[in-house]
Parts: structure tokens; sequence; C-alpha cells
């Protein structure tokens, strides 16, 4: 199963713009269970949980542009991790 159908259809439309406007990016993370939300040390309420968040990765420049467009189409987390990208509707 591709990664991206784990996310519910918000945010599937969301991540899919993201990634077609910035193909460089890679989706590293979507919904996770439990188990391996904690095994990537993800907080109890993520929202990756319930295919609500997902994780880019890429260029700096690449992950910045797409938070700043997460922010403009309205995500509820947009977060510049370093070394990814999480945006979350």
């Amino acid at each position: 199963m591709a990664l991206i159908s784990t996310l519910k259809p918000h945010a599937r439309r969301h991540v899919s713009t993201i990634m077609e406007l910035y193909p460089r990016l890679r989706l590293t993370s979507a919904r996770r269970s439990r188990w391996r939300n904690r095994l990537v040390g993800g907080v109890p309420g993520s929202l990756h949980l319930s295919g609500r968040a997902a994780d880019l990765s890429g260029t700096t420049a690449d992950q910045r542009a797409a938070l700043r467009l997460a922010r403009r189409m309205g995500a509820v987390e947009a977060i510049d991790e370093g070394d990814h990208a999480h945006v979350a509707w």
C-alpha cells in the first residue's frame, strides 16, 4: 500500500498538491500505529495516529516552501523538524 493512501482524504489532497508542486520531496511518514509512533518518538496525541499528519523530506528550500504552502492551505500544524517538514490538517 502506498504511504499516501494511509492519510485521511482531506490531508491526502493537500499532501498530494504539495508533492506535485515540489516533486523532490519524499513522503517519509503518514498514518502510524501507536507502536510505530512510540518507536519514532512521536507524541501520544500525534495527528499521525489518525492519518491527518505527514512528514516530508527533501532540500531545506523545498521543505520550507512546503511549510509555507501548508500554512496557506490551512494546516493546523506546519513544523520545521530540521530533517523534515511536519504538516497536518
